[in-house]
């Protein structure tokens, strides 16, 4: 196994394992809005409930979109590796079969060709 398709398996999986670790990450809990006696307190609370909740819909948006991409990306740089692993096991396979059938062949071997020349053509 060369040396990049290795690095591309390492690399693929370690994505996959990140993105598994990016899929169960708690994104967080919001704040519901409560009421008290004054209306600046009321009023900031609720400002507050509602950036919890808007952080918390932020939240949940950036880990389904980073653990999908590195899903994807995992999944790809896996198949990258199979793909260039099967490639040169191919090629190597090809070129042996090759030699061999050359090797092996009693009709490739060479023929000294005579050429029949008539002399009275030449004079």
């Amino acid at each position: 196994m060369k040396i990049k398709t290795a690095c591309l398996f390492i690399v693929g999986i370690i994505a996959i394992v990140l993105s598994i670790v990016c899929y169960s990450m708690n994104a967080g809990h919001s704040e519901s809005n409560e009421y008290y006696g004054g209306n600046a307190y009321t009023g900031i609370q609720h400002a507050a409930a509602q950036t919890a909740r808007n952080l918390l819909a932020t939240n949940k948006i950036l880990k389904m979109a980073f653990g999908s991409t590195l899903l994807v990306s995992g999944l790809t740089m896996i198949g990258m590796g199979i793909s260039s692993a099967v490639e040169k096991e191919k090629k190597v396979k090809t070129c042996a079969q090759t030699v061999l059938s050359e090797n092996n062949n009693p009709s490739n071997e060479q023929t000294t060709i005579s050429p029949n020349i008539n002399t009275s053509q030449i004079l």
